[in-house]
């Protein structure tokens, strides 16, 4: 090894272990009077490297904010590299401090410099700090540097403007002019931008967009860069679609193979993108000579030196599901790559050549993948499994070595979803090679004994109660079911019970076809009599397994005990019934009926007979039952441990039904915690937030953060659901939330149906949320009120008497008591028969967190011009509980 590569080893990842504390010591030099460039600089390129690890989401906004004054110091330095570093670290820096605007008047001084570096990352660096009502400042500035005459500060004009897009389009719409210009720059990155930015502008018009999309590709010369290229490919993926003149479809498709000809590959590899899913979602438009001329183009980038060889891969791998025939004219090229040291190649080729290959070079195939097979992701091993388990079906007089793999890979290493996949296929194929039966069973036996997944336990029982009674010797294997009633967890156990008794009425089933064929010649019936003997014995050595679990300490394992071993017990006929024929009345029927009992609160006793006259509702109102889903369902298992909460609120919106992003709360109440619940929808369709979070600032310190959830990922239109749990440190306390919407906002390209940058960190103000006395208490009406209040007489009593001055009428009044405590209203006192009453009882009742039983007695009196005079006792078995009311109120 030279010393040049020793010195770059060396120096490869300088900054690994840097100490963030000892970091932010060292910028204390950005004080000193005199200020030295290059300490500067290297200081600030580990504060970079620390922010990029993801210390400033830890760090405080005083901290945040203080650093970024001290950076701002070194704007008295003249030094252009030291300059472009304190723009980068700003920029970060910005999203966590507070009044960054104050530096405004320095990066304006720099944006009308003459250096061209300042002025264009000073343009940068306003645009992403300034907030939405201050960007009509710099709107002029943008404006004109759009076409500015040095391509770098266009460029950094046009950057600026597609992040101001995201905040505020109607600004950037002002600009459409210019923008239009800049695309006839000689500049490539520059005409990328403007065309880029031209089409979000107009992309919520699709006739605009498809006349813009015809001009750019009529007039050939103006394009100068192959990713404007790209940009208009996608763009033509939505046109083809929509248009519906043949003249202008055959001019879109001319476009994508003169791009099939060009010489670079990421235009390439983008254009079989495209046909690919042109193919998939209209297999008649795209013509098959298009179709050809794009797997030849593909075929150019399966030289190892392509740096795009993975990828061309990939989509002829896709390809290969629709068209194996065509792909099947390159395999000469893509077996050249199954032996190639990268293993994503090798795998992707193998996996190719498995959908494209024929009968004779599957053992071939077998071999190499063998090799490979443990040393490949689980994706790989993912799409090789799938690729077999079609081959077994499409090669029969494969399906013994092809199934022997299988059965090896369901024996060694893997992730839940990979060994699920292995048992599905296993599952599909036995009706091929049912000769390999005994096989499969030793095999899933052995894998159920060190299964680490109960999920996947309770499939391979499932697939061994439908196997066992096709094998001679069913009594081998039962013993490997009834293990596991006695050795894992209950879910496992009450699956092995069933399987238990499955394979139990099986035996019971062919006993009564031993009767049928009593009179039957012998030797005709030996064989399968044998096979039929053994069920019956085997009928009776299950029934003492299934006895021994009457006494298991979980009920739904002693339940399906007590009910199996009741049905074995039955008649013969009977018995068999119950547990191998399907249940008379669909399930859906079923639910239907059971809604219906509850809706309607009915008293009469369930009928089963009912059940089948019940008509499912259509897809609308199936819609409606889905709303009856109990929220306790959505609780993630993190938060399980909490029990069943004491309430539950009504979901709260913390942003208007029209804003960009819609936010509901639901708050959740439990002994000592509480837990929210957000649902958060993002309606703009080309954008997808990931990492999203709400941020809540309690206003006091009664409440402590226990535990959070973000959304992994938030598309389009689509509803997901996030949580945080906060301890509280006194027993009820009340107070309220500011909230704030956290994410990281990328470009989603629809059409290409995927994200077109890293996004950026972004954040939305939310509404707050107030925690109040009634969120502790559960409306429970009290039908004997008057003998309840007497003898909560020796307990606790407290009263108040208040004048609800904003209230006009005694109505009104109770109205709103009644839902500000939280409180049932007792013998219909909440209701005011005469709407020019002057005076009114109200009888409260309900249940404190903790069960604690509430009574309120309430007079009230409407006073002209007071508004309505309220006295109010409430008693409780708690005499905090009373004080917290009273207090309330």
């Amino acid at each position: 090894m030279s010393q040049n590569q020793k010195e770059f080893q060396k120096n490869e990842l300088p900054f690994i272990g840097l100490n963030p504390t000892a970091v932010f010591q060292e910028a204390k030099m950005f004080d000193d009077t005199k200020i030295k460039p290059k300490e500067c600089a290297q200081v600030l390129t580990k504060i970079l490297y620390v922010l990029s690890q993801g210390y400033i989401n830890k760090m405080t906004k005083t901290e945040a904010t203080n650093l970024f004054f001290g950076i701002t110091k070194l704007f008295q330095s003249n030094d252009l590299i030291l300059r472009r570093m304190c723009y980068l670290v700003l920029k970060e820096l910005s999203k966590k401090s507070e009044d960054v605007i104050m530096i405004t008047q320095s990066l304006t001084k720099d944006m009308n410099s003459k250096s061209t570096v300042l002025k264009a990352n000073a343009i940068k660096v306003l645009s992403e700090i300034l907030e939405t009502n201050m960007l009509t400042y710099i709107e002029k500035y943008i404006k004109q540097m759009i076409v500015h005459k040095d391509s770098h500060i266009s460029s950094a004009a046009l950057s600026s403007a597609h992040h101001i897009f995201t905040r505020a389009p109607e600004i950037v719409r002002k600009w459409i002019g210019e923008i239009q210009e800049a695309i006839h720059s000689q500049n490539e990155f520059v005409q990328y931008l403007a065309l880029g930015l031209l089409f979000k502008i107009k992309q919520k018009d699709k006739l605009a967009v498809r006349k813009l999309v015809i001009t750019m590709i009529s007039s050939k010369s103006i394009i100068k860069s192959p990713f404007t290229h790209m940009i208009l490919i996608r763009q033509i993926k939505e046109s083809i679609l929509l248009e519906s003149e043949e003249d202008k479809r055959r001019l879109y498709f001319d476009y994508l193979s003169n791009c099939l000809k060009q010489r670079s590959e990421i235009v390439v590899l983008e254009v079989a993108k495209i046909m690919y899913f042109l193919r998939l979602e209209k297999p008649n438009l795209v013509p098959k000579s298009e179709l050809l001329l794009t797997i030849t183009a593909l075929q150019l980038l399966l030289d190892e030196k392509s740096l795009l060889i993975i990828s061309a891969l990939r989509v002829i791998e896709d390809f290969s599901k629709l068209e194996p025939i065509l792909v099947s004219t390159i395999n000469k090229n893509i077996q050249k790559l199954v032996e190639n040291p990268n293993l994503q190649i090798a795998t992707l080729a193998v996996t190719t050549l498995l959908k494209t290959g024929n009968e004779e070079s599957i053992d071939g195939l077998l071999e190499i993948i063998t090799k490979i097979f443990d040393r490949i992701s689980e994706s790989f091993k993912l799409t090789i499994i799938r690729a077999i388990k079609i081959l077994t079906i499409k090669f029969p007089k494969k399906s013994q070595s092809l199934f022997q793999f299988l059965l090896r890979a369901i024996s060694g290493n893997g992730d839940y979803e990979y060994k699920s996949t292995v048992v599905d296929s296993l599952n599909d194929i036995i009706e091929n090679v049912p000769e390999n039966i005994p096989r499969v069973l030793s095999v899933l036996c052995e894998v159920i004994e060190d299964c680490e997944y109960n999920n996947l336990s309770i499939k391979i029982i499932h697939l061994l109660g439908n196997l066992i009674p096709k094998s001679k010797e069913p009594e081998k294997f039962i013993r490997y079911i009834f293990n596991r009633t006695l050795l894992e967890e209950p879910h496992v156990r009450a699956s092995a019970i069933t399987a238990l008794a499955k394979i139990a009425g099986i035996g019971i089933k062919s006993n009564n076809i031993l009767k049928d064929n009593q009179n039957q010649k012998e030797k005709e019936k030996e064989k399968e009599n044998s096979n039929l003997k053994s069920l019956k014995e085997i009928r009776s050595r299950i029934i003492p397994l299934i006895k021994q679990c009457l006494n298991d300490e979980d009920d739904e394992v002693r339940d399906r005990a007590v009910f199996y071993y009741n049905i074995i017990q039955e008649e013969e006929d009977k018995a068999s019934k119950l547990l191998l024929d399907p249940l008379p009345v669909s399930l859906d029927s079923i639910e239907q009926y059971l809604l219906n009992y509850k809706r309607n609160s009915l008293t009469d006793e369930i009928n089963i007979n009912e059940f089948n006259e019940i008509i499912i509702p259509q897809e609308k109102e199936k819609k409606e039952v889905k709303k009856e889903k109990s929220p306790l369902e959505d609780i993630p298992k993190e938060f399980q441990s909490l029990g069943i909460p004491f309430t539950i609120s009504s979901p709260l919106s913390l942003t208007e039904k029209e804003t960009e992003y819609v936010v509901e709360c639901s708050k959740f109440i439990f002994p000592g915690f509480i837990l929210f619940k957000f649902d958060c929808t993002n309606t703009i369709e080309d954008q997808l937030l990931s990492k999203v979070k709400v941020e809540m600032t309690p206003t006091n310190k009664e409440f402590s953060l226990e535990k959070q959830i973000e959304i992994p990922k938030l598309e389009y239109d689509k509803k997901q659901t996030g949580f945080i749990c906060f301890k509280t440190n006194k027993e009820f306390p009340v107070g309220s939330f500011t909230n704030t919407l956290h994410f990281v906002s990328q470009t989603f390209d629809t059409t290409l149906n995927d994200v077109v940058d890293d996004g950026f960190e972004d954040e939305y103000q939310l509404e707050d949320i107030n925690i109040i006395i009634s969120d502790y208490i559960q409306k429970i009406q009290e039908n004997n009120f008057e003998e309840k209040w007497k003898n909560l007489e020796d307990k606790f009593e407290s009263n108040n008497k208040v004048t609800l001055s904003a209230f006009k009428s005694i109505n009104e009044a109770v109205e709103n008591i009644c839902e500000f405590l939280g409180l049932a209203a007792c013998k219909n006192t909440d209701k005011v028969n005469d709407p020019k009453s002057q005076n009114h009882i109200l009888l409260l009742s309900g249940k404190f967190l903790g069960n604690i039983d509430i009574l309120a007695f309430a007079k009230l009196k409407f006073i002209e011009n007071e508004g309505v005079l309220l006295e109010i006792k409430v008693r409780s078995t708690n005499q905090l509980v009373c004080e917290s009311i009273i207090n309330a109120i």
